[in-house]
């Protein structure tokens, strides 16, 4: 018997430039991928270093998994806060 954990191979889903949307705390953020930092965040997904603005002298940095990602509203996954 194969005990050896199954190692999911990683794929990248955005590239450095594209405009992406994620969830923080019960708001969509409108961002834009700054950095593909690889297959680190916990269970081999991908991290992504995610640049948003919040007004025109605040600029925040995030680093958000791949899972929680979209390119539009719609797609986003986590759904426990209503847009």
């Amino acid at each position: 018997m194969n005990t050896r954990p199954k190692i999911r191979m990683y794929s990248q889903s955005f590239d450095v430039g594209d405009q992406v949307v994620f969830r923080l705390v019960n708001r969509v953020v409108h961002g834009i991928v700054v950095e593909d930092l690889g297959p680190i965040a916990a269970g081999a997904r991908g991290l992504y270093r995610v640049q948003a603005k919040f007004g025109p002298d605040e600029v925040m940095m995030f680093e958000i998994p791949e899972d929680e990602l979209a390119t539009k509203s719609s797609d986003l996954k986590n759904t426990h806060y209503p847009d």
